[in-house]
């Protein structure tokens, strides 16, 4: 025992003083073509490290045995040095497979590179808006492929359809804070400060085990950018003019009217780092003569961010927005493929919004993320319809999370509340209290590094608290329900650049309040409460595979998803027994299909040439579908009610195009370039019917109009040192489409742009 003993102390006084023998070593880790200091740069030996800094410095004791640093940064090559001499060490990283390795945080909510993503995910980056000459995000989504924009409203592979501005199925975020307006789930696409994009993320399927109940079809994260080691300056002016329509039905021009329908905007950028503190400011101010008479609009709006370090653990930070403008718009036309809106339908909004979002992270000495992530939004519209609301949100989200690299596992776990007060003459001129409650934890296993397996629990409780009356008849003022969540992936890396991955994913969905209480009135079309609206749920799997390749001077990258998802409950407004729309749970339905994306980059001499396309085909199906005719609405099936309502006779679901193409190609030549996008979505086979009958002209423009349509938008450019000069040919062949009822899509456009940056 005493030798023993003597041994153990022998050993341990041989370690401690051969670890008392350390050196410092200091340095700095910088991309290898910008030359920028890089931020979270891991960089260690063994199970010993460090990360580097905001400005990419970094030191670290290393025992005198130790020969080689490992470095590794997502979206970067893993460099091992030898160590020098002089114990001064500059590195310079190289990025890795731009497709392939492109970091993403939304699908999982740690950040890994877009090849070890176990769900379908869309990266655009700031480039893409820029080159479509886009001021609104919404432009950008409606030229991704597997996802349509339908009346502002978001539609990925065909899991939501036309929902008049109440209740979203995808989730809007804004730097990992969920931006849907409290009381309808609707996206206010013009508060996302575009011209200070940093990335946008978009998830494709159900991630309400993540995110919560409006997750159900997938997120739309906006990401914005943040200072780099440069100081940063833009600003940039754009203007657009809509020609004829080949219709020969457009307002302007005639009556003695000279007036050309246009849109004019401007927007600056400032990006800047002083010392510990990043700031970054942006605005921009908009103005919009409609091509659709009366559907004009002025807004402005302004955004801040502002992070500071108060050293290497701690930083804090604070963004906000602010929004005002004016509006109008009609609810449809006034007959067959006119640009001018039935009067009874007009309505003229005053808004403003604001968000104010304070939160802080905090990394522990022993390896813990704090996250305390925050925002206040406030929504005010008042119309001059009896339409107005307003209402005030709060949420806040505690995050916890490690990453043990020993066992390759990754953790995060929450609490979330999210609670929101609303009053609104659109739902009876009630004020409404509305509570989300939420737990959530995520795991991440990375096995033999080869096969990576996650999977997430959420439990989520939902409480309103509203009227006594409504829908004509006494109802319980206290609404509330709970549910958990589960949600399970797994990545597996078949070669250096082959993944296949597979998901499966609950979703749930509350009614929001527009969807339960909504009473308003719309060109003689009303719309009524419905105070028994219930809860959907879904389910969503996916199979995949990513594959990249190189051919001489091509670079490729092709995805490859066949998915499915099962809705349970489903809602959407349809007309009920007394003529009125209300939003009603119509059943179960059924959404098949797959798509295909690929994407290419080729340079030759001093020459590029960029590809990204993308088709998807679905096959969106009602499980109850009846077309037995109703003889007494009182006593009707789920099915025969969805198959009376829809003005086809085929069994699927409305507003839903089954076959998308999106496709860009972009050549650039010295400081010039040149590019297309094309935009194809068939026929929409099924809407409402009630809008055949009750909107002028629609029936006869939808039998005319039955092919779908296609864009081509031609673009021409000059990129010189600090500016920036562009056209754009919008529908080029000035396709005449609609893409919902009663309210007709952009002709012919012609818009330019000049930025200056420094």
């Amino acid at each position: 025992m005493l030798k023993l003993s003597i041994h153990l102390v022998l050993v341990f006084l041989f370690n401690f003083n051969s670890w008392g023998q350390l050196i410092l070593i200091k340095g700095a880790v910088k991309d290898i073509h910008t030359k920028e200091g890089l931020t979270a740069v891991s960089i260690g030996f063994g199970a010993f490290g460090t990360i580097s800094d905001r400005d990419g410095n970094f030191q670290l004791n290393v025992d005198t045995s130790v020969h080689f640093l490992h470095f590794r940064l997502i979206g970067y090559e893993d460099t091992t040095v030898q160590l020098p001499i002089n114990h001064e060490l500059n590195v310079f990283l190289t990025q890795a497979s731009y497709l392939l390795n492109t970091p993403v945080i939304t699908s999982s909510r740690f950040e890994k590179p877009l090849a070890e993503s176990s769900v379908s995910l869309s990266v655009i980056k700031p480039e893409f808006p820029s080159k479509l000459n886009c001021n609104t995000v919404a432009q950008v989504l409606d030229r991704v492929p597997g996802v349509q924009i339908i009346d502002g409203q978001a539609n990925i592979r065909g899991g939501s359809g036309y929902s008049y501005g109440a209740g979203s199925r995808v989730l809007l975020m804004m730097d990992e804070l969920p931006v849907l307006v409290a009381d309808s789930g609707f996206p206010n696409w013009d508060d996302l400060p575009l011209e200070n994009i940093g990335q946008l993320e978009i998830v494709k399927g159900a991630s309400s085990a993540l995110y919560g109940g409006a997750a159900m079809n997938g997120i739309i994260h906006f990401r914005t950018a943040y200072p780099g080691s440069d100081p940063y300056t833009n600003i940039t002016l754009g203007s657009r003019f809509y020609l004829k329509p080949s219709s020969s039905k457009e307002w302007w021009g005639k009556n003695g009217d000279e007036s050309v329908p246009n849109e004019t905007f401007i927007n600056f950028v400032r990006r800047e780092k002083i010392n510990t503190l990043d700031y970054a400011v942006s605005g921009q101010y908009s103005y919009k003569l409609g091509y659709n008479k009366n559907e004009d609009y002025k807004t402005g709006r302004v955004h801040f961010l502002i992070r500071k370090r108060v050293n290497d653990r701690l930083k804090l930070n604070l963004g906000l927005n602010y929004n005002q403008g004016r509006s109008s718009s009609f609810f449809y036309w006034k007959d067959n493929g006119s640009f001018e809106g039935d009067p009874t339908t007009s309505s003229t909004t005053q808004k403003l919004r604001f968000t104010i979002d304070p939160s802080l992270t905090y990394d522990s000495e022993s390896g813990f993320q704090h996250k305390l992530l925050s925002r206040y939004y406030y929504v005010e519209n008042n119309n001059e319809n009896n339409q107005s609301n307003r209402s005030n949100n709060v949420y806040s989200e505690y995050q916890l999370s490690r990453n043990f690299q020993t066992i390759s596992l990754q953790c995060a776990g929450g609490i979330v509340l999210n609670q929101s007060w609303t009053n609104a003459e659109l739902y009876g001129d009630t004020s409404f209290n509305h509570r989300n409650l939420a737990a959530f934890i995520q795991l991440e296993k990375k096995i033999a590094d080869r096969l990576i397996i996650s999977g997430g629990f959420r439990y989520e409780n939902y409480r309103i608290k509203g009227p006594h009356f409504a829908g004509g008849k006494t109802v319980d003022p206290n609404v509330s329900q709970d549910t958990t969540l589960f949600r399970f992936g797994a990545n597996l890396k078949l070669a250096k650049a082959s993944f296949l991955r597979a998901s499966f994913g609950q979703g749930f969905r509350f009614p929001t309040i527009a969807e339960k209480y909504i009473s308003t009135k719309a060109g003689g079309l009303s719309v009524v409460p419905n105070p028994d609206l219930h809860a959907e749920y879904g389910i969503s799997y996916e199979i995949g595979i990513k594959q990249a390749a190189q051919f001489n001077n091509t670079r490729l990258l092709a995805d490859l998803a066949i998915f499915e998802s099962r809705y349970h409950e489903m809602m959407e407004f349809l007309l009920n027994n007394r003529a009125q729309f209300q939003s009603i749970n119509i059943g179960d339905t059924d959404i098949k299909g797959f798509e295909i994306e690929v994407q290419t980059i080729t340079e030759f001499r001093n020459c590029t040439l960029t590809t990204n396309g993308g088709y998807t085909y679905i096959d969106p199906r009602y499980l109850e579908f009846d077309k037995t005719p109703i003889t007494n609405f009182e006593t009707a099936s789920r099915g025969q009610l969805n198959a009376a309502t829809s003005s086809s006779d085929e069994n699927i679901l409305k507003y839903r195009s089954k076959y998308l193409i999106r496709y860009d190609i972009q050549l650039e030549f010295s400081k010039f370039f040149f590019g297309l996008n094309f935009n194809y979505a068939s026929n929409v086979a099924a809407i409402d019917k009630v809008f055949d009958l009750f909107i002028k002209g629609e029936r006869d423009y939808r039998l005319s109009h039955n092919t779908g349509y296609r864009l081509y938008d031609f673009r021409v450019g000059l990129n010189l040192k600090h500016f920036g000069l562009q056209i754009n040919f919008n529908n080029a062949f000035n396709e005449d489409y609609s893409q919902r009822p009663g309210l007709m899509a952009a002709p012919r456009n012609v818009a330019a742009r000049i930025s200056y940056k420094l």
